[in-house]
């Protein structure tokens, strides 16, 4: 396996694990700011816990862009398109 392929490789291994994590971030906060404080009288901590929405968020979009440009690096096509008498077929 060459350098090239090595790196497209674990730049799609680490794009994963940053869209799981960002997944778990904003998970976290809607968990624990919004649902678990429903009823109460106290509402702040819906922004106290904004940093997890927004870390989760950013890390959600850069696994994101991690995992298509890994993808494009290693010409894999999440659909494939065939052209077919001068129109493409998906």
């Amino acid at each position: 396996m060459n350098l090239s392929k090595l790196i497209s490789v674990l730049g799609l291994v680490f794009g994963l694990l940053l869209l799981f994590a960002g997944i778990a971030f904003i998970f976290i906060y809607f968990k624990d700011a919004i649902f678990m404080r429903f009823e109460e009288a106290d509402q702040s901590l819906i922004f106290w816990y904004l940093p997890f929405l927004f870390v989760g968020l950013g890390s959600l979009i850069c696994g994101i862009v991690i995992d298509h440009s890994s993808l494009s690096r290693l010409n894999i096509s999440l659909f494939t398109t065939k052209k077919i008498s001068g129109e493409y077929e998906v």
